[in-house]
């Protein structure tokens, strides 16, 4: 938990600065809309899932969370490639 912490205090500011790179100028506001509404969508479904998995056994969401981390590492390691030039 405190290597992930540290991990996202180091990303936070390199992750917008990424996505206008990544994201055509005219796209932007609609692609940061969607991302917000599909992280609200996650959440509220990372919440129910949790909440089912801690009624089965209470270690199981923490597993979980400790799977889902390593694929959060690992999807922009393998899918985010730097644009040639940044969007306009």
């Amino acid at each position: 938990m405190v290597a992930r912490r540290a991990l996202v205090t180091l990303t936070d500011p390199a992750w917008p600065a990424l996505l206008a790179d990544l994201t055509p100028r005219a796209m932007r506001g609609g692609v940061y809309s969607l991302l917000e509404v599909l992280a609200a969508l996650s959440g509220s479904a990372g919440s129910m899932a949790g909440g089912y998995l801690f009624d089965l056994d209470p270690a199981l969401p923490f597993w979980a969370f400790i799977h889902l981390c390593a694929a959060e590492l690992l999807v922009p390691y393998l899918l985010i490639r730097e644009p040639e030039r940044p969007g306009e």
